[in-house]
């Protein structure tokens, strides 16, 4: 591979999330498009789920489901259509399609302790996961 290979790999095709709730076609019209984030998308989010505490990090659950949701939803070539902006205008959707749109997202970047057993399982050299960003589902 050479450099412009390894950087051409970075392009994804969105998965499309069909949100089973009578509101849907009123917020989005049946169907939504997510997409993986990209690394830089993936560490703000990761850094943006905690706040400093005196000395101490702790975890920040503000708005969560909206926060990765805008990172996630894309349009049908995968091209992101929100920004971190609107996650306040996201939060204030109906709470039963945040919920799935934000489980969605979670299973499709890898961030629940279900994808990281996948990843450890699917390790032919008994190798946990190799980054650090596998995040345990959020319960509220």
């Amino acid at each position: 591979m050479d450099r412009q290979g390894f950087l051409d790999a970075g392009k994804r095709k969105p998965k499309v999330v069909e949100v089973p709730h009578p509101l849907v076609t009123d917020y989005y019209g049946g169907a939504v498009f997510i997409r993986v984030m990209s690394g830089t998308d993936l560490d703000s989010f990761e850094s943006g789920k905690f706040r400093q505490a005196g000395t101490d990090l702790k975890f920040d659950p503000t708005n969560v489901r909206a926060r990765l949701i805008v990172r996630c939803v894309c349009d049908a070539e995968g091209k992101r259509i929100l920004t971190d902006q609107d996650a306040a205008a996201v939060g204030q959707h109906d709470g039963a399609v945040l919920d799935i749109l934000f489980d969605e997202c979670q299973e499709l970047n890898g961030l629940t302790t279900k994808a990281e057993e996948a990843v450890r399982g699917n390790s032919s050299n008994g190798q946990t996961a190799a980054s650090g960003t596998v995040s345990p589902a959020i319960s509220e």
